[in-house]
């Protein structure tokens, strides 16, 4: 379905609801990005994940991702984890949509060339 979807660089993904999981090699990669210590980027940027299996990235105070920027930019983008480089491609929430207008868009175009009707 998000086969044809096309980003909006609005940020709103980077608001949805969830958490951002780092593999194994992502802290020393973004840490190297922004110009940090690893070691300064895992006790400032990152928190332990709720299930306590590794690292997530922090958010900030209003729920957004603590790497996107007052422009709504990812300060990573280049390095971003695998959550965020596979959105919307292997996953979306159910509140997804209500994010994201690229989504939004996408879906509206595939609701008007099909043969069906849907409701939103």
């Amino acid at each position: 379905m998000n086969e044809n979807f096309q980003c909006r660089q609005c940020g709103a993904c980077c608001r949805i609801e969830g958490i951002v999981r780092l593999k194994d090699d992502d802290p020393a990669k973004i840490a190297a990005h922004l110009g940090m210590s690893e070691a300064d980027f895992i006790a400032h940027e990152t928190e332990i994940a709720p299930d306590r299996r590794g690292l997530v990235l922090k958010d900030r105070a209003d729920g957004a991702c603590a790497m996107l920027d007052e422009n709504n930019r990812c300060r990573i983008y280049p390095v971003r984890p695998e959550k965020c480089r596979t959105f919307p491609y292997a996953w979306v929430n159910d509140n997804s949509f209500e994010y994201c207008k690229g989504l939004q868009s996408n879906l509206k175009s595939e609701v008007r060339g099909s043969s069906c009707e849907k409701t939103f």
